[in-house]
């Protein structure tokens, strides 16, 4: 049964635009947020979180935004040209919403009550879903 507005016309079903990585926050504590560094030749000198490589295993395009990083910040804040999912702490992006955040649950060792302030703070984030990774 088709739907018609009030000129008599049927309605066409549309469906959302699909996601693009950039339409995705992925928060998670400040030590996840450790890349690798190589040296001048190219060679890894220091190895990215595990959350980091997964990503890049996978060929996830992300952009890592740390607390203090305000070009990154600004960047993400204005609609940045590149499809990256942004991976970065609660605090670094606060104030800013993206359509879905996968929220990875910070250190297991706290308290359940900083840990629904985090998830609150995580969901107040999302325009259309939220995300938990336990």
């Amino acid at each position: 049964m088709k739907s018609t507005g009030q000129s008599g016309q049927s309605a066409s079903p549309t469906s959302p635009p699909p996601l693009s990585y950039r339409d995705v926050f992925l928060l998670t504590s400040t030590y996840e947020l450790v890349d690798e560094e190589t040296d001048q030749d190219g060679v890894v000198t220091s190895a990215a979180s595990g959350l980091l490589a997964g990503l890049r295993g996978e060929d996830i395009p992300f952009k890592v935004v740390s607390r203090g990083d305000s070009a990154a910040l600004r960047e993400v804040a204005e609609g940045s040209p590149d499809d990256a999912v942004v991976v970065a702490d609660a605090d670094s992006v606060r104030g800013l919403e993206r359509k879905v955040v996968i929220w990875v649950p910070y250190d297991k060792g706290v308290g359940s009550g900083e840990m629904d302030f985090a998830r609150l703070d995580a969901m107040s984030r999302a325009t259309a879903q939220l995300v938990v990774i336990d």
